[in-house]
């Protein structure tokens, strides 16, 4: 069995080590926010880029066939509204998983702070207790009285 002292040191040492942990998962987690952040614009530049391809073909295809008139112009905008919503769509998802992400970093932030805090209250406990125990007499649990009575 450790005095209590150290067994205080292994608390507040316990306590620094999860903290640290904690810390380091809230920058894991910022960090795939991040990443989050460029994965969104990547995505929604490629569905752009797949829109003004598509767009292209389809305006060619009528183009090849005699079509035109306001019926294309429809069908176009009718396709490039829609574009725009699988663009928002993308855009909404992404910002939910970057706030998930970044609500996860701040919580293991907090868990950092009340890791290291359990490891101080630890340590007090345990030399509080053996405080106590060294004042009764080391007679453990029960009433006692001081002054040698």
């Amino acid at each position: 069995m450790c005095s209590p002292v150290a067994e205080a040191g292994l608390q507040i040492f316990s306590g620094f080590q999860a903290s640290d942990a904690a810390k380091e998962q809230g920058k894991a987690f910022d960090n795939a926010a991040q990443i989050e952040e460029q994965n969104r614009g990547f995505a929604i530049s490629r569905a752009k880029e797949s829109r003004d391809q598509v767009l292209a073909q389809n305006e060619a295809s009528f183009a090849e066939g005699g079509i035109g008139g306001g019926t294309v112009d429809h069908v176009l905008n009718d396709a490039i509204r829609e574009s725009e919503f699988d663009v928002v769509a993308i855009s909404r998802d992404a910002d939910q998983r970057i706030s998930n992400l970044k609500f996860q970093a701040d919580q293991s932030r907090a868990s950092a702070s009340q890791a290291r805090m359990a490891g101080f209250i630890g340590a007090g406990r345990t030399l509080g207790k053996s405080a106590m125990k060294m004042a009764s007499g080391g007679v453990s649990g029960g009433a006692t009285t001081f002054g040698g009575v």
